[in-house]
């Protein structure tokens, strides 16, 4: 869209884009008797748009003159153009006539060879804005990652200590449930007793009504022959027998009801924070399960290219695990085996191999997730020349896809750098030169 709007502010013309990434040549076809060849085959052009090229001519036959075009379209719907530049479509229609000499054409090649140089230009400057635009595109992504990834710690953050006042609130009401089955428990066994108490009273007073009745009259019959003293003793007799049975609690019934109803709403309640709490654990698993595929799709990714660059840089094999392979918390272990070596851990290994077994393992992380800039500061301090050249090419491969800036005092790197700065000190004040390297160095 750009081209086309470049071509119309400048007047230049009309053209044709073609998408290279998404056009697709048509199917192989057999060439006709009498045809030279297919255009897509004869004409000279770069190897990166022979899918352009094959788009565009693939399905044009050459022939020598228009004779003969015209006589392979009896037979055949296909599209030729002749050496004189004649062109016979598959329809039949045929476009030609005179044609003027090369050297009338050097004006307008001029000025078509500079409008190429603009267009050129501008695709240029169009191709470091998508450049551009994919870094911004790539450093918004990550930004968006750890928004997302705050957000979710967050989250779990929050949903723990929920968790936890659940579990708390629980504790109480289990506690309270405890206190108030045992106040029920309580009061059971006094309402048993106060209704066996209350039967065994009104089996005696309908059971022995009659006999109490004909006994009450005898003692009565008595007692108008007893004396007054003797009446007297039998009153405090009978009254310490009703002492001895003591008074029957009605409101004991009442009391039953009411701690029930109690123990009714402090069991639903604790039901309600059961159901919380599973559904809270549900959320906590799902976080969790996402977290743990997250991490081993990384952990996968970056130990893959770690062994691959790692082979590359010393011709042995490394691996990366886990300490403990059941926690998400656990360290990281680093085994390689450099130069044919026996396999060893990190801290076996001399400086040198420290070294490249770190550049191969923070290359690995930067081939699973790049980033646009790096600094080393003298990673190299440790490296002889031949380590250090076999650092400077994975750089130099490493630098098509990011910029490296890289503080060294080792030669063997400084050469293969595309651009130095040096600080030096003159009369107490340090200045910074700047050298930019031809590309052969």
């Amino acid at each position: 869209v750009t081209c086309v709007k470049h071509l119309k502010s400048n007047k230049i013309g009309r053209a044709r884009f073609l998408p290279m990434d998404r056009i697709q040549p048509y199917g192989s076809k057999k060439l006709p008797s009498g045809a030279i060849g297919w255009l897509s085959d004869i004409v000279k052009y770069d190897a990166k748009h022979g899918m352009v090229m094959r788009y565009v001519f693939g399905s044009t036959a050459v022939v020598e003159d228009i004779d003969i075009a015209k006589r392979i379209g009896k037979n055949n719907r296909v599209r030729m153009v002749t050496l004189d530049g004649d062109l016979v479509e598959a329809s039949g229609a045929v476009t030609g006539g005179f044609y003027k000499k090369r050297s009338s054409h050097k004006a307008d090649i001029g000025r078509y060879m500079k409008d190429i140089a603009k267009l050129e230009n501008e695709n240029v400057r169009i191709e470091e804005e998508l450049l551009r635009m994919n870094r911004d595109m790539e450093r918004l992504a990550e930004k968006e990652k750890k928004t997302k990834s705050t957000t979710l710690e967050k989250d779990r953050v929050n949903i723990a200590e929920k968790l936890e006042k659940l579990r708390s609130s629980r504790r109480e009401a289990y506690e309270k449930k405890l206190s108030v089955q045992q106040d029920v428990g309580r009061l059971s066994i006094q309402k048993a007793k106060i209704e066996a108490q209350f039967e065994n009273f009104k089996t005696q007073l309908e059971g022995e009504d009659g006999k109490k009745l004909n006994d009450m009259k005898e003692e009565l019959g008595d007692y108008l022959k007893l004396s007054v003293t003797t009446l007297k003793q039998k009153e405090r007799e009978h009254a310490t027998e009703i002492q001895e049975i003591g008074a029957v609690n009605m409101k004991a019934i009442d009391d039953f009801g009411s701690f029930k109803d109690e123990f009714d709403e402090f069991k639903s309640k604790v039901d309600k924070i059961i159901e919380e709490k599973k559904s809270i654990e549900d959320t906590i698993n799902k976080i969790e399960e996402k977290r743990l595929s997250a991490f081993m799709n990384t952990l996968t990714g970056i130990s893959k290219n770690f062994k691959e660059i790692y082979k590359e840089l010393c011709g042995g094999e490394a691996d990366l695990e886990l300490e403990n392979p059941n926690s998400l918390d656990s360290g990281l272990m680093i085994k390689a085996s450099p130069g044919g070596k026996k396999l060893l851990h990190m801290d076996s290994m001399s400086g040198g191999e420290k070294t490249l077994t770190a550049f191969a393992f923070l290359f690995a992380i930067q081939k699973h997730k790049p980033a646009p800039f790096y600094v080393l500061d003298e990673a190299d301090a440790a490296l002889d020349k031949r380590n250090t050249q076999m650092i400077v090419n994975l750089l130099k491969k490493q630098a098509k896809y990011a910029q490296f800036v890289v503080i060294s005092h080792n030669d063997t790197l400084v050469r293969e750098a595309d651009r130095i700065y040096g600080i030096t000190m003159d009369a107490g004040e340090s200045k910074i030169m700047a050298i930019e390297l031809p590309p052969n160095n």
